[in-house]
């Protein structure tokens, strides 16, 4: 069974929004209140300024990747270990330097190899990086799923039908 992801959006107080972000730019997470410009319409046309709050993440239909249901629910379970996980992480940083409102996750081909030199946000991207696909596809359910369909496969290639 999948995920129902817009119900763990939903449970966590979250909300979701398509908007036109940078190409190179999957998702975002707010961790205050701002206005945004999102997509007004299903064909991603028309677009209008929003405010928002705090909990609300941004999707990018226009990355190559988001035609992928997948990839797009990835990119929404990723925001979410943004907002339960490091949340406070932003308002200390906030009370520090008033400067960090919100994460973006962005296409990247590789992480520093050179663990000493990445940054705290270096950090939390790979830990977000990390979680989200082991959330939506959990070690005990993948592996039945893989086991069975390699069974039937099997079973195919000795009985010829």
């Amino acid at each position: 069974m999948s995920l129902p992801v817009e119900e763990v959006v939903r449970d966590l107080g979250m909300q979701l929004f398509f908007a036109p972000l940078d190409d190179n730019t999957f998702g975002k997470i707010c961790f205050e209140t701002s206005t945004v410009t999102v997509y007004s319409d299903t064909a991603f046309f028309k677009t209008e300024e929003k405010t928002i709050t705090p909990g609300t993440m941004l999707v990018n239909p226009n990355t190559f990747f988001m035609y992928n249901i997948g990839t797009m629910n990835n990119t929404i379970i990723h925001e979410c270990v943004h907002w339960e996980r490091h949340k406070m992480f932003f308002e200390l940083m906030r009370l520090l330097s008033h400067e960090c409102h919100s994460i973006s996750c962005k296409i990247i081909e590789i992480y520093g190899k050179d663990k000493t030199k990445s940054t705290p946000l270096d950090w939390i991207e790979w830990q977000a990086n990390t979680l989200a696909p082991k959330i939506l596809m959990p070690v005990s359910t993948t592996k039945k799923f893989i086991q069975d369909r390699l069974y039937n496969l099997w079973q195919f290639m000795n009985t010829g039908s």
